[in-house]
């Protein structure tokens, strides 16, 4: 039978990364620990190192060259 979708809120998120990142526990053991794909563990860790864990909605430039991006990218 397959899983539900989970959702996990920033701030469990960022606990668990945080958990990650100090060391004392390897990535399979926290996942195990949080009943998570390691992989998951892993996307959760990269967006927090680029901010996208952060409460704070990204600064206005950063929506303005997604756009732009988004826009040449349609030529």
């Amino acid at each position: 039978m397959p899983r539900c979708k989970r959702y996990f809120n920033l701030s469990f998120k960022r606990q668990v990364v945080l958990e990650l990142l100090t060391g004392e526990t390897t990535l399979a053991a926290l996942a195990r620990r949080y009943e998570v794909s390691s992989h998951l563990l892993i996307q959760w860790r990269q967006a927090y190192q680029t901010g996208r864990l952060d409460d704070q909605p990204p600064p206005r430039h950063l929506h303005a060259l997604a756009r732009e991006a988004t826009a040449n990218s349609n030529d």
